[in-house]
């Protein structure tokens, strides 16, 4: 019976030592973070495109553009840019236009110190 419990012991701590691979195909996917005063918005595609929405008090920023994986722990958005002038006068414009997003699971990824969770399907 001892041995019985070591072993089952044993395949439980080795389960959960496992190492997950985190790349493109594993982080696709949309995610949300919502708080008292903000709602973030992140949605990567597999085709390497995303969009990203920040909404807060009075004010809703947002951009297009493309995402790649930087190692297995960062996320890089590099935002399209602008199609005319007026878009980045208004306000609510995203002046940054690359932005780094860090892999913290499968299922989080944190955004201006905010966690954002993936949406079940």
């Amino acid at each position: 019976m001892k041995n019985i419990f070591c072993l089952v012991l044993t395949i439980i701590l080795l389960n959960a030592c496992k190492v997950v691979n985190i790349d493109n195909d594993t982080v696709d996917g949309a995610y949300k973070a919502k708080g008292k005063d903000y709602l973030y918005s992140l949605i990567l595609q597999k085709d390497s495109t995303f969009t990203i929405e920040y909404k807060g008090f009075e004010i809703t920023s947002n951009c297009e553009g493309k995402w790649q994986m930087k190692g297995t722990d960062l996320i890089i958005l590099k935002c399209n840019e602008p199609q005319n002038v007026a878009e980045t006068l208004q306000s609510g414009y995203m002046s940054t236009r690359v932005i780094e997003v860090k892999v913290k699971s499968k299922r989080e990824l944190i955004y201006n110190n905010v966690i954002l969770k993936k949406d079940k399907l």
